[in-house]
């Protein structure tokens, strides 16, 4: 809307990224309306990526943003893609998704750990002495041989044992 007659209506333009040269723009003329939505996604994508640390544009060149973060000059892209293809010193390509092994390897390599991390944990809440029963148990020490060098009965050996190894497959269960 013109405020006065002899005022002219405002121009609105898309920057559009060019294919030969994606550092310069050509500026598409739009409507008002088209230019207030498209602008309204920019920014927001803009702001996004400020936010992330991935967008280094400068103010200036804002208007030269069309959200196409993959081909700006100012776009700090730091993730590196499992296909990209990589060419060692010989000049042999391949993608990293050589070097990793197979799901099914990938899946039962995650649950190990996760597996060692939970026993771990249920290791070290358990007292000096249980500790150290699991530990002369492992050793391949006989009940008798912890008894003694632990100071006490084997038949007490046997029950902290077993309430040990009770706890243990409780809490453990969902691996087992």
């Amino acid at each position: 809307m013109k405020k006065h007659d002899n005022q002219k209506s405002r121009k609105y333009y898309y920057p559009l990224r060019r294919e030969n040269d994606p550092d310069s723009v050509d500026l598409v003329p739009v409507t008002e309306e088209q230019y207030r939505e498209l602008t309204r996604c920019i920014n927001r994508k803009r702001k996004r990526e400020q936010r992330a640390g991935r967008c280094l544009c400068p103010k200036q060149y804002f208007w030269k943003c069309d959200a196409d973060c993959d081909n700006c000059q100012y776009h700090k892209n730091d993730l590196i893609s499992l296909d990209q293809v990589l060419n060692d010193c010989a000049g042999f390509g391949s993608s990293l998704l050589d070097y990793l092994a197979d799901d099914s390897c990938l899946a039962e390599t995650v649950e190990e750990r996760a597996l060692s991390e939970a026993l771990h944990l249920l290791l070290d809440n358990l007292s000096e002495e249980e500790q150290e029963i699991i530990r002369l148990f492992s050793e391949d020490n006989s009940e008798r041989e912890i008894a003694n060098k632990i100071g006490c009965s084997q038949k007490t050996v046997n029950n902290r044992k077993k309430a040990i190894f009770s706890m243990l497959l409780k809490h453990l269960k969902d691996w087992l």
